[in-house]
């Protein structure tokens, strides 16, 4: 079963402690992924991550500067239907923007590879990743500067 897109979701708020919004998954074999960025000094983590109540995986978090800070989490075969995404800082977030990204026909055993990441100044934003044949790469990018980024070539914003 080759990997398709779900659904995607997002919220975001300002001077908050946590973040809430509706997510739909549907399919078989399904993969939920959260990017969240926060901006605030001090600077909070992400604590946690659910859908549907039930807990997701920190699969990376970056602090860039001394306050901006960009996680990704997931949760393996979310709950299937209309839920709730809950993400929960550690802290005050200053500024929070998080999004949800579902996928059917995701290998449920080992449905994520190992992270990559990177931070800095400098435009074009760029990380190298490795992959192969029929992966699917999700990235999430924290960008609090003027202008709209644009994905690369042979990436689909």
């Amino acid at each position: 079963m080759a990997i398709a897109f779900d659904a995607a979701s997002s919220a975001q708020g300002s001077s908050v402690t946590s973040l809430t919004w509706s997510h739909t998954t549907a399919g078989a074999a399904r993969l939920l992924t959260v990017g969240v960025v926060i901006s605030a000094d001090p600077l909070p983590t992400v604590s946690n991550v659910t859908y549907a109540g039930s807990a997701g995986t920190e699969k990376w978090s970056l602090a860039s500067q001394t306050f901006n800070r960009n996680a990704l989490w997931s949760k393996t075969n979310p709950a299937s239907g209309a839920n709730t995404i809950a993400v929960t800082f550690s802290g005050t977030a200053g500024e929070a923007i998080a999004g949800g990204l579902s996928f059917t026909g995701v290998d449920q055993t080992t449905p994520l590879d190992t992270a990559a990441t990177a931070s800095g100044t400098g435009t074009p934003a760029t990380v190298n990743v490795s992959s192969a044949a029929d992966d699917l790469v999700v990235d999430n990018l924290l960008w609090w500067t003027a202008g709209t980024p644009a994905a690369g070539a042979g990436q689909t914003q």
